[in-house]
């Protein structure tokens, strides 16, 4: 609010009693930061906003605004993601869309049990809760989980084909480690061989798995390579994972393309809830000070 002399703000105490003002959501903090004052001809709505502050002020004062509905207030940020294009969400924005609903529930579950209810919370966030979290399971954790028959099919062949990898990589690297008098764990980091041992060279030469990466005149340094077999077990591991990962994409876009359908609404309710979030804050300050609304 800019509308105020210098001289007058400082009389007035303008900038310390409005700093005062804390809202705990972004939509609050946003509506503090762009509030405009109530200007002649704005009778009836100023009239609306004292009989809602009305209602605010004696909620405060009972002790009827529950801590869990500040800690509600207090969850709505990354509100930024409802001005973005959805097609551009990923699951990090799709669960903090799911944090935002949870929170916007416990907000007008008690909004509509307080006073009239006339606070414009009008988007029902279950609309989107229902979406993004079908077994109102309440952590705050996200994953897509596929459950289709075609989609159980290539998780329990991933399961497999990981059994089988593990196997096979771990039977060869256990025969090679046999065969050099080492432990398999000692093939997970190069090799280095003095020049003069001679005999282990020839046999990690003649094994087929070992590659040179460093030389010397003192040393050789050897990688140990896996096998076609292994090789193979990997691409198809790989290629399973890939299977998964373009079917996870596909439930991710069709909730994108679900939840922007409401995007309006939310929108609305945000700017609403902004106001609510300020108006609390009024609300306490206003009981501090025993203010009643003016006759």
């Amino acid at each position: 609010m800019n509308l105020l002399d210098p001289e007058t703000r400082r009389k007035i105490q303008f900038d310390k009693i409005w700093g005062g003002f804390e809202p705990l959501s972004e939509p609050g903090r946003r509506a503090h930061r762009n509030a405009t004052p109530f200007f002649p001809g704005h009778g009836d709505a100023l009239n609306r906003h004292f009989e809602r502050m009305q209602t605010l002020v004696d909620a405060c004062a009972g002790g009827k605004i529950p801590p869990r509905v500040f800690e509600a207030f207090g969850k709505i940020r990354g509100t930024e993601l409802l001005g973005e294009a959805s097609s551009s969400w990923g699951v990090l924005e799709l669960a903090q869309m799911r944090e935002i609903m949870n929170a916007l529930r416990d907000i007008a579950t008690w909004a509509s049990a307080v006073g009239d209810g006339a606070w414009g919370l009008d988007f029902d966030p279950e609309v989107v809760r229902g979406l993004l979290n079908p077994h109102y399971n309440e952590k705050t954790g996200f994953a897509v989980r596929l459950q289709g028959v075609h989609e159980q099919k290539i998780l329990l062949a991933l399961k497999e084909a990981r059994a089988k990898f593990n196997a096979v990589s771990g039977k060869e690297r256990d025969d090679i480690a046999r065969i050099l008098g080492i432990t398999a764990a000692r093939l997970r980091t190069d090799l280095v061989v003095d020049r003069g041992e001679g005999r282990l060279r020839e046999i990690l030469d003649s094994t087929g798995h070992f590659v040179i990466i460093e030389s010397t005149p003192w040393q050789v340094k050897y990688r140990y390579v896996p096998g076609k077999e292994v090789e193979k077990a990997r691409e198809c591991v790989n290629d399973l994972l890939g299977k998964i990962s373009r079917l996870e994409e596909a439930v991710i876009t069709r909730l994108r393309e679900t939840v922007a359908m409401s995007l309006d609404g939310v929108q609305a309710t945000m700017v609403a809830l902004g106001a609510l979030d300020l108006a609390i804050c009024q609300a306490q300050w206003a009981v501090k000070w025993s203010c009643n609304k003016p006759v």
